[in-house]
């Protein structure tokens, strides 16, 4: 509370942090230190929180007519073009080793930071760099994409429900 003065957020960001850890109890490590587990996860959890408010409060988008990306084709996207493409990039994660379908998944649909994966993996924060590059670099050349198409295709797959299986 003494860096945030929104008692709500506080209040709502514990009932994500519980309904989380109850949802992945199953693979959660045993530990001694409890409290200190549950305060850093809390922190880990208000940043997200934090992190997400301050990326969707800082552009104002203006006029919706006039926002325009010039990389994307004409037009609007429809639910099967993007149904296809969440499908085209799920084939795409499949052929990733493991850890690097866990970096991706980290990073872009859970977004979380450097930091926090190589916390949450246990490596360096180095090697979370490395793997991340790796595994864009083998989604790049898997679907022969460029660079700023991938991340975009990325971010316009983030909330199909066939993204939210397993991977």
């Amino acid at each position: 509370m003494r860096k945030v003065n929104d008692e709500e957020l506080v209040k709502d960001t514990i009932q994500d942090l519980f309904i989380k850890l109850w949802a992945n109890r199953k693979g959660i490590r045993e530990t001694d230190h409890i409290k200190y587990y549950l305060l850093v996860s809390f922190k880990n959890t208000l940043l997200n929180v934090q992190a997400r408010h301050s990326r969707r409060n800082t552009l104002p988008l203006g006029d919706p007519d006039s926002f325009y990306l010039p990389f994307i084709e004409a037009g609007p996207v429809t639910e099967e073009h993007k149904r296809q493409q969440s499908l085209r990039l799920l084939e795409a994660l499949n052929q990733l080793s493991p850890r690097q379908k866990e970096v991706i998944y980290l990073r872009y649909f859970e977004e979380m930071d450097y930091d926090q994966i190589a916390g949450l993996l246990h490596i360096a924060v180095g090697g979370v760099y490395k793997l991340h590059y790796r595994a864009l670099d083998a989604l790049k050349e898997i679907l022969h994409l460029s660079q700023n198409d991938l991340l975009l295709l990325l971010l316009l797959c983030k909330t199909h429900p066939l993204l939210h299986l397993p991977l």
